[in-house]
C-alpha cells in the first residue's frame, strides 16, 4: 500500500504527470516482473545521499560534546543518526508536465520512459503488503545549510542544489516502517510488486532503440496493458539536428 507521512511533501497536484527515464532492459524487466527496483540509498552515486550537512554535523558534534564531554562518543552519536540511511531504498521519478530534453540528454543511455501521474502512482501498490512512501526532494546547499534533524526523512528527501533540474519526485521503502520489517531487502536493493495497469499511462521510446519497439509491444500486448506507446518527439529532433551538423 501507499502511506503517507507529515515529513513527505507531496505534488500539489495528483494528477501531476512523473517520469521515470530507464534503461530498455530496466524497461523490459518492469513489464515482465510486474515489480519496480528500489536501490539502497547507500549504492546511489551521490555521496550525500541520505547524510546530515557538514555545519549540522558540527553543530551536532558541539551540542554532545557539552553533553559528554567525550569526542569519540559525540562523533558516535551523528554516526548513529545517519546510519539510518541504511535502511532506506529509492525509486525516483521526474516531475514535469511533458517529457524533458534536459532528462533525455542526462540519461541518454537509457533510451526509454515511463510516464504516470502521482494518482497513478499512489494505487498502483494497493496490492504491496508492506509500505510505500513518497515525496518530492527538497534541495539546499548541502555544503553551507543546515539539515533539518529530529526525523530520518528529513535527510533522506534532501539534494544538493546542483541536482535541482532533476526535480524529483522519490518513491521510498523503509525498512523500519510499517510492516516492512519482515519484508527480506537485498543488499543494493529490493524489488517492489506494482499494478502495471494502474502505474503506466504512456511508455516512451528513444527512436534510436526503434529495433527493439516491437518486443516492448509484444509485452504491452501480454500484459493487457491499456497504454500508449509513443516515440519520443525530443529525442528524435536532437537527432535530426546532429546529422544536419555532420
Amino acid at each position: 500500500m501507499y502511506g503517507k507521512h507529515p515529513y513527505l511533501r507531496k505534488p500539489s497536484n495528483s494528477l501531476q504527470p512523473l517520469w521515470r527515464y530507464l534503461k530498455y532492459d530496466r524497461l523490459v524487466d518492469l513489464l515482465s516482473t510486474e515489480s519496480l527496483f528500489f536501490p539502497r540509498l547507500t549504492q546511489m552515486s551521490d555521496q550525500w545521499e541520505g547524510l546530515l550537512s557538514d555545519r549540522t554535523r558540527a553543530e551536532l558534534f558541539r551540542h554532545h560534546y557539552s553533553q559528554y564531554h567525550n569526542a569519540i562518543i559525540a562523533r558516535e552519536q551523528i554516526e548513529q543518526y545517519e546510519r539510518h540511511r541504511e535502511d532506506f531504498f529509492i525509486n525516483c521519478w521526474h516531475m514535469n508536465d511533458s517529457e524533458s530534453y534536459l532528462m533525455w540528454k542526462a540519461y541518454g543511455d537509457r533510451g526509454c520512459a515511463v510516464q504516470s501521474t502521482f494518482e497513478r502512482i499512489q494505487i498502483s501498490f494497493d496490492q504491496f503488503e508492506g509500505e510505500i512512501l513518497g515525496g518530492v526532494v527538497e534541495y539546499s546547499d548541502i555544503g553551507r545549510e543546515q539539515t533539518p534533524v529530529g526525523n530520518v526523512f528529513h535527510a533522506v528527501i534532501r539534494k544538493g542544489l546542483p541536482y535541482r533540474d532533476e526535480r524529483e519526485f522519490r518513491l521510498l521503502f523503509w525498512q523500519m516502517g510499517s510492516g516492512n520489517q519482515k519484508i527480506d531487502a537485498g543488499p543494493k536493493g529490493i524489488k517492489i510488486e506494482v499494478e502495471l495497469n494502474k502505474l503506466i499511462n504512456e511508455i516512451w521510446v528513444s527512436p534510436q532503440i526503434k529495433s527493439s519497439q516491437s518486443e516492448i509491444e509484444m509485452l504491452v500486448e501480454q500484459k493487457k496493458l491499456d497504454c500508449r506507446i509513443r516515440s519520443s518527439g525530443v529525442r528524435q529532433a536532437d537527432t535530426v539536428r546532429e546529422s544536419e551538423g555532420h
